[in-house]
């Protein structure tokens, strides 16, 4: 019986080693429609090479409107010919092998449900690129916010 539990143990930390093993992630993965949300671009290093820039295209039914400041990041905003953010540059930042940072942004959801792609690019010291910007179920998958129908009079502010 305890070789079982630890097989099992064994089986199960490697499951979760691999679905966290070096993808670049959104959280939350799930919202509701119509909401002031804060979303979390996570993004581990997985190289030897340090991460020096990150692109993110946003997701067109999403309106990106502010950023959380990052000590020793700069930020460059892309806009459409409209003027609205369609995706950011960061950059002047390092994240080091076997490290991780968050990328924080705010946004309103759309008023209806759907699912949000967020595609992003780590950029390394050394030229070489991470892009998570895949279908899912891929080798680079981009991050996915499922977008849920929201309950009437619900509407979040």
């Amino acid at each position: 019986m305890r070789q079982l539990i630890v097989v099992c143990g064994c089986v199960f930390g490697m499951f979760v080693i691999q679905s966290a093993r070096g993808h670049a992630t959104i959280w939350p993965q799930e919202s509701t429609s119509d909401a002031f949300e804060k979303y979390t671009i996570r993004v581990p290093n997985e190289k030897e090479s340090p991460t020096v820039r990150l692109e993110a295209e946003f997701p067109p039914d999403a309106s990106v409107n502010y950023f959380e400041v990052l000590p020793g990041w700069s930020i460059e905003h892309h806009r459409n010919a409209d003027g609205r953010i369609i995706g950011a540059t960061w950059h002047g930042g390092s994240i080091g092998p076997t490290e991780f940072a968050e990328f924080n942004v705010m946004a309103r959801n759309p008023d209806a449900a759907t699912t949000l792609v967020w595609k992003i690019v780590q950029v390394h010291e050394d030229g070489s690129r991470s892009e998570w910007v895949g279908e899912r179920g891929s080798g680079n998958p981009a991050p996915v916010t499922t977008i849920r129908a929201q309950a009437p009079g619900g509407a979040q502010h």
